[in-house]
């Protein structure tokens, strides 16, 4: 049971970490790029990061249901074998 919280977290820290990663650094663009040019619309700049952001966890998602999927495959055949 122990062994498969520890996959499981480490399975989840790199897609968190890119996640995090990917929202600080386009939340820097978004600020360089609101310091440059005044006139541009706050709300659609943020409405990008939304949609960004929405695209990281949905990608996150996706990688962890795989993930899931191949552990219980590996489980099954690994019960089997014992059997």
């Amino acid at each position: 049971m122990k062994a498969g919280i520890v996959i499981a977290l480490i399975a989840a820290f790199a897609p968190t970490l890119a996640a995090v990663l990917g929202y600080l650094a386009n939340s820097r663009t978004i600020r360089r790029s609101v310091g440059a040019t005044p006139g541009m619309p706050l709300a659609r700049a943020l409405e990008r990061l939304d949609t960004k952001v929405d695209r990281l966890i949905e990608g996150q998602s996706a990688v962890r249901e795989r993930l899931a999927r191949l552990e219980g495959i590996a489980t099954t055949d690994a019960k089997e074998r014992s059997a």
